[in-house]
């Protein structure tokens, strides 16, 4: 995800390969790549509790979660480490990559915290 446009241009500079890959190309690897996140943490929060829930009230939270980490994980791969390592020095890359887990793991936290609210509301409803 963060590495995603370096690796396109090494292959295409120095391996002749995707020389097609352009805006539509990279919009649908982006699609695909959020709906491969939604379907791992729709199985996340439908497998992980310790009781049975229905995969239909999983998905709001999990399409949330799969959005805002490939958010995240974009506007991460504007940050540049090595103007910062002259500066703090080689921890600089440590603690980016350090915020970003967090960040990613709050995430999923608050993701699973919609699923709940939701249950709870429906059932509220009843």
């Amino acid at each position: 995800m963060v590495f995603g446009r370096s690796i396109i241009e090494t292959l295409q500079n120095r391996f002749g390969m995707m020389e097609n890959y352009n805006v539509i190309s990279e919009i649908i690897a982006r699609l695909a790549l959020i709906f491969v996140v939604f379907v791992l943490f729709l199985l996340l929060y439908k497998f992980i509790p310790g009781h049975k829930i229905k995969i239909k009230s999983q998905i709001w939270g999990a399409l949330f979660a799969s959005v805002s980490i490939n958010i995240i994980s974009f506007l991460a791969s504007f940050i540049n480490v090595f103007s910062y390592s002259v500066t703090y020095g080689s921890l600089t890359a440590l603690f980016t990559i350090m915020i970003w887990v967090y960040f990613v793991f709050y995430i999923i936290f608050l993701g699973a915290e919609i699923n709940k609210f939701l249950s709870i509301r429906k059932k509220e409803k009843i």
